[in-house]
């Protein structure tokens, strides 16, 4: 019964070979003239539609908890060549669980560090597009610029935008 329905793979394969060598012999190519086709006309083409973003990310480890939500702009400022950075915040950090084996990891706590904020900055604002920020751009370990530096703990400050807050700081991992 079903055979009645279906055709024969070994037909189905044979008359879709048959057609593709008919239609790959029926292009004419006696009118094309070699000698005019340029190699761009026969090089791969491609179009960026959009530049891929990478981001850096930046975590503040604050003296207390502070009112912030995602998207939230943090503004970096080195006061002494008043350069300003501006970053996102995207998320609070998990704190670390007390047991961290290879395979497994035990107690995990859900909840968030809200002393530690999550920060992001475009990456090609660092390594590109950064010459008004040199000192900033040099404290981000995978920027290209990177360099160990020594500065007061006063002069490198986090304003969130919003409320133009300085927000008080005990350390930070670039």
């Amino acid at each position: 019964m079903l055979d009645e329905k279906f055709s024969d793979r070994k037909e189905i394969k044979y008359t879709y070979q048959k057609s593709l060598i008919e239609s790959i012999k029926s292009i004419d190519l006696t009118d094309y003239d070699y000698n005019k086709a340029n190699d761009e006309e026969f090089a791969p083409r491609t179009k960026i539609t959009q530049k891929q973003k990478i981001y850096f990310w930046i975590r503040l480890y604050l003296n207390e908890e502070i009112e912030i939500e995602p998207n939230d702009i943090v503004n970096i400022v080195y006061t002494p060549l008043n350069e300003v950075l501006e970053t996102t915040f995207v998320c609070y950090s998990k704190p670390y669980s007390s047991k961290v084996d290879v395979d497994n990891l035990t107690e995990y706590n859900p909840e968030d560090d809200k002393k530690v904020l999550c920060l992001m900055v475009d990456q090609s604002r660092i390594n590109e597009n950064s010459d008004d920020i040199p000192f900033i751009r040099s404290l981000f370990k995978i920027s290209k610029y990177y360099e160990d530096r020594v500065m007061r703990k006063g002069e490198l400050k986090f304003i969130l935008e919003k409320h133009d807050t300085d927000l008080e700081y005990f350390s930070i991992g670039f």
